[in-house]
């Protein structure tokens, strides 16, 4: 056999040689990268059937929670359960007097403003409310938080609001409630005690769920 030929033959076999290792490192990519996805389809399929334990009862007893007075991060106190704390009511009228003074009758305190669009969807549902339960002591104190008396006597003139609104031009009462978020509202029995902090807006459903524990 000629020297030329037992080179080409040794060349042959040396790339025949080098293929098995480099088929080899294509099936080991091919390898990570399958269960690379296979790892993530598990990931997907495990979040999505935790997420479908989290029944509408859980759902519930997180909203619940808030509204018993257990507040979320930074919703403060006062809580369910304690004394609602007494303070100066000042009426847009110029009247005054102070919560202890309504002590005997079921309390709604609603904290509002004008540019909020959750207090003015809310409104109507209070004063359907207020004019279901007036005849059972029912008051309801619309405190509005730091505006101008003829702004809050405005919006009370648009909506036909037949309860007294109440101001809070430097913000007092809501610091003093920890007022975060509006609208919120303080239900509140005949006892001075209150019975439920409902953050956010009220639905009718919930404002009458609320309202039957103080009347």
């Amino acid at each position: 056999m000629s020297s030329s030929t037992r080179a080409h033959r040794s060349s042959s076999q040396t790339k025949r040689g080098h293929r098995p290792s480099s088929d080899a490192n294509a099936t080991r990519l091919w390898a990570i990268i399958a269960v690379g996805l296979l790892l993530a389809l598990t990931i997907a399929v495990g979040a999505q059937w935790l997420h479908s334990r989290a029944t509408p009862t859980q759902a519930d007893a997180a909203i619940e929670g808030l509204a018993e007075g257990r507040p979320l991060s930074g919703a403060g106190s006062p809580v369910a359960g304690q004394p609602a704390p007494d303070f100066e009511i000042v009426y847009a009228d110029g009247r005054r007097m102070r919560l202890s003074e309504l002590r005997g009758r079921p309390v709604l305190i609603n904290f509002w403003a004008t540019w909020c669009p959750p207090c003015r969807r809310e409104m109507p549902d209070l004063i359907e409310a207020y004019q279901a339960h007036q005849g059972e002591g029912l008051i309801i104190l619309a405190v509005n938080i730091e505006e101008p008396a003829s702004r809050a006597q405005a919006f009370a003139e648009e909506f036909g609001i037949p309860f007294p609104i109440v101001l809070d031009p430097e913000g007092r009462v809501s610091d003093q409630y920890q007022v975060r978020n509006l609208p919120s509202s303080i239900f509140i029995g005949r006892d001075g005690i209150i019975s439920a902090r409902w953050v956010g807006m009220l639905t009718p459903e919930v404002l009458n769920k609320y309202l039957e524990r103080i009347l």
